[in-house]
């Protein structure tokens, strides 16, 4: 009776086993035949198989149907993204013109080739544009928002500069180009000499229209959005709103409902105050939320936006929502 069951459990391993390997898939059995041995016995040689060779797909190559928003909604939580180191390239002060390019935006237009903005060093004093057909060689096309001499508000000789140059391709195929000017000396004191102009472009970023101021004040990071309904938001930190405190800022905004060709509040006039978080220091309150990114949700009017928060010298980055109706509350400045 023992030996019976000792043969029975015998032959259950050994099926297990040869079920295992053939029904695990042929291909993880063609690659242990890599001598295109055949079934294994070494004496027949009259049906022996091609080597296995494997066929790996580069990583550019992968996902070329079309695409299909969240299609792996199910499994994010395997999912991760990483570099192609493969096709990683460093664009130099050769290319770019520029030895420290900072504030960099990039935009796919509508031609398919792309665009990028960026100025020199921390601060910037004019802001630069690069295209590329092919995301890989890019050429410098010179500078959008060059800085130049002024006669400030006070009647004093002035630099007007230019930094945080941010595009938006609208979907007629347009490109709005911001940027962020100011007086160089005494940025936070000359209000009237600080503010945003736009420029367009209808042909792919070939030529671009004279500038066009459309807010006053002193500000930054200027972020543009087209909502669905083709009206067009201008986000930006309103900077040192009260003069008193470096890190008293916000984000207020200014809207266009005519693709970018009138602007409200219009220009000179308060903006709307839509995003900031209120903090004290020494007994005193300021405010926070600034350098704003702004995208809507897809199927919904609701807009969410991502800003940093500088409180008492420590950075967070925040997330705020508009809600529903997709209308920011318009707050007051204090």
């Amino acid at each position: 009776m023992k030996g019976l069951l000792k043969t029975a459990v015998l032959l259950a391993t050994f099926c297990a086993t040869a079920m295992a390997c053939g029904g695990g898939g042929e291909d993880a059995l063609d690659q242990k035949r890599g001598d295109g041995g055949g079934t294994g016995n070494k004496g027949d040689k009259e049906e022996s198989e091609q080597p296995f060779v494997a066929h790996i797909t580069p990583i550019d190559k992968l996902n070329q149907g079309v695409p299909v928003i969240n299609s792996h909604a199910d499994v994010t939580s395997h999912s991760s993204l990483k570099m192609n180191f493969r096709t990683y390239s460093q664009l130099g002060e050769s290319v770019l013109k520029s030895a420290k390019p900072n504030y960099v935006r990039v935009k796919k237009l509508a031609n398919d080739g792309y665009i990028m903005f960026y100025h020199n060093n921390q601060i910037g004093a004019s802001c630069s544009y690069a295209t590329s057909t092919d995301f890989k060689t890019w050429s410098y096309k010179g500078k959008l928002f060059a800085n130049y001499s002024i006669i400030d508000s006070k009647g004093e000789k002035n630099d007007r500069r230019y930094s945080n140059c941010d595009g938006l391709v609208l979907s007629n195929g347009d490109i709005l180009a911001v940027a962020s000017y100011r007086a160089n000396n005494g940025y936070r004191d000359l209000p009237k000499d600080a503010g945003i102009e736009m420029r367009r472009s209808t042909d792919n970023g070939v030529t671009w229209s004279e500038p066009v101021s459309v807010y006053q004040g002193v500000n930054w990071e200027p972020y543009l959005l087209e909502l669905s309904s083709g009206e067009i938001h201008c986000y930006f930190t309103d900077s040192s709103r009260t003069g008193i405190e470096g890190k008293d800022t916000g984000t207020a905004m200014v809207i266009s409902r005519d693709g970018g060709q009138t602007w409200t509040p219009s220009f000179g006039s308060i903006p709307y105050y839509v995003i900031r978080m209120k903090w004290e220091q020494d007994g005193k309150t300021y405010f926070n939320h600034q350098m704003p990114s702004v995208i809507q949700l897809k199927g919904s009017n609701e807009l969410a936006a991502a800003v940093e928060t500088n409180n008492r010298g420590t950075y967070y980055i925040s997330l705020a929502y508009s809600g529903e109706d997709g209308e920011w509350d318009h707050l007051d400045a204090d």
